[in-house]
């Protein structure tokens, strides 16, 4: 059950851990991405790293974890993090030097969606990516940390600006409508999560 005063004081807290800045475009070498998909209180997590700026050498990592939170709008990252950090950290060899994660970055009330708690906890730069934004389009946080491209709302979470997360993610390939490889992280989670409804 998910204690929404404890999780906005927790979000607040990791939102202003947040950095913001400059990153050396030059220097990312792997882009890797992660991705969720559910079925009753069990998710599929899938992690797919490439080269960059080709988008070769593909490396995929997945596992099925328990959910143990209901999704609550604002609240996602206590419903996903949980399962992306198990990932990560016990099956990922070496975090990316950019992450992509489905979900809102600084662009949220409390300025800490799943792409900015991934972002701090992991110490990693990532960028948000999602379908649809958070309450008012016109909002402070929506104004200030997020851009449209196509039908997509891009969002910087941690280490990363917003010109440089929309440089960055204008230039990658679309598969499914999602950037690469996060187009291929989420295609995965769903196929997996439907081979295990099967078996």
């Amino acid at each position: 059950m998910l204690n929404k005063d404890r999780a906005s004081r927790a979000q607040l807290f990791l939102g202003k851990l947040a950095r913001i800045e400059p990153i050396d475009i030059a220097r990312i070498n792997r882009i890797g991405a992660v991705d969720v998909a559910y079925e009753k209180d069990i998710g599929c997590t899938v992690y797919v790293e490439s080269d960059f700026p080709s988008i070769k050498n593909v490396s995929i990592a997945k596992g099925f974890y328990p959910v143990k939170i209901e999704y609550v709008s604002t609240y996602l990252a206590f419903r996903e993090a949980p399962p992306i950090l198990n990932l990560m950290l016990n099956k990922v060899r070496r975090l990316p030097h950019l992450l992509l994660v489905n979900g809102h970055g600084l662009a949220h009330p409390r300025h800490c969606g799943l792409a900015t708690h991934i972002g701090v906890v992991l110490k990693v730069p990532t960028i948000g990516i999602a379908r649809r934004s958070i309450g008012d389009p016109n909002s402070d946080f929506n104004r200030d940390f997020s851009s449209k491209l196509g039908r997509l709302h891009v969002s910087p979470g941690n280490m990363i600006t917003l010109r440089q997360a929309m440089e960055i993610v204008s230039k990658l390939p679309l598969n499914h409508n999602y950037p690469e490889p996060l187009g291929t992280a989420h295609l995965i989670a769903k196929e997996e999560l439907e081979d295990h409804k099967i078996n």
